[in-house]
């Protein structure tokens, strides 16, 4: 989930979220079946001291987060937001979460 100020028209949302969803699924190995993106225009925020565009972006898995993915995962994520929202990568802060199958479910039903 991109969390983000910059207000983006509908088509720069999708371009946003098209590229976000092809990186995770590349780096985790997991289908698009099984991907969910997401963007979310915040109210103000603020980072080092400057309200100048920035974002937050939140990725959790069910595997696949280890260092080397986390990597990609940022730096595709953190280009994405700079072509399409022009938010600098610098001004960018992502986070990872590993979660069990248990914690997560599709529907009715948990992975675990």
């Amino acid at each position: 989930m991109i969390f983000c100020p910059v207000a983006a028209t509908p088509a720069q949302q999708d371009a946003l979220l098209k590229d976000a969803e092809k990186a995770v699924a590349d780096a985790l190995g997991k289908p698009l079946s099984y991907v969910m993106v997401g963007y979310s225009q915040t109210g103000q925020m603020r980072f080092g001291g400057s309200s100048d565009p920035c974002a937050f972006i939140r990725v959790a898995s069910i595997g696949g987060i280890t260092s080397s993915t986390n990597c990609k995962i940022a730096a595709a994520l953190s280009a994405a937001c700079e072509r399409h929202l022009g938010v600098p990568k610098n001004r960018i802060y992502t986070t990872f979460t590993n979660k069990s199958p248990s914690e997560w479910a599709m529907g009715d039903r948990t992975f675990g």
